[in-house]
């Protein structure tokens, strides 16, 4: 049993409960016991968690602390929300992303900036190795993707821009014809989804990223005989 749920206590007890919770915000309480139970099983990839009400209620918790706690697992992609359906653990390497994501949740707050900074040297890498590899049938893919993106950049469609810029480098990593660097940069991407979903709301970024797809389209691509 978490040490946060509630049950009858004595003052000594109560006293060292609160100590706790003073320590450690109680929505990373939570946090942490929905990891563990992810990892343990009781909840498995694919799967829908109990509703808010039954959460709440076994955990002893109010629901705006586990909301607070559900939403930082979606923001680093462990769990996501499907509308009127319920929120679910995310497909996809779970037992990596657990590992990865139990450092930002420790508090370590330089935890986000090392990702985003290890997105960009990977995502580098892999543009490096698909213009050695692209096929002309990769660019015209590629090139195919870049027109979609340019018709939500003319409609403000910044939903559907996110989805095409994480297609586009996706293809991108397949492209580079490396298992390790396609593996890896669909876990990171996975886990700054959310980030990167909200970034794509701020004014002019689909814009500056729009052009910024289109130079790396440009790619020569490999000759083919």
């Amino acid at each position: 049993m978490p040490k946060y749920i509630r049950r009858q206590t004595s003052k000594e007890e109560g006293a060292t409960i609160l100590e706790n919770l003073v320590r450690k915000n109680l929505s990373d309480e939570i946090s942490d016991y929905i990891i563990d139970k992810i990892k343990d099983g009781t909840f498995n990839v694919g799967e829908k968690l109990p509703s808010e009400t039954e959460l709440s209620k076994m955990l002893g918790v109010s629901r705006g602390s586990l909301r607070e706690a559900i939403k930082k697992l979606c923001f680093i992609g462990l769990l996501e929300i499907r509308r009127g359906d319920g929120t679910f653990v995310r497909e996809g390497s779970i037992r990596e992303i657990v590992d990865c994501v139990e450092a930002i949740l420790r508090k370590d707050t330089n935890s986000l900036k090392d990702f985003l900074v290890a997105r960009i040297y990977i995502e580098r890498g892999i543009v490096v190795l698909a213009t050695e590899n692209a096929t002309s049938g990769d660019l015209v893919k590629l090139k195919s993707n870049i027109l979609e993106m340019g018709l939500c950049v003319q409609n403000n469609d910044n939903s559907t821009f996110s989805h095409l810029d994480e297609l586009f480098h996706f293809k991108l990593a397949e492209m580079a014809g490396n298992n390790i660097l396609q593996k890896v940069m669909e876990m990171i991407r996975g886990m700054l989804q959310n980030q990167q979903q909200y970034i794509n709301t701020l004014p002019g970024i689909i814009k500056t990223s729009y052009t910024y797809h289109q130079r790396i389209s440009k790619m020569p691509g490999k000759k083919e005989s």
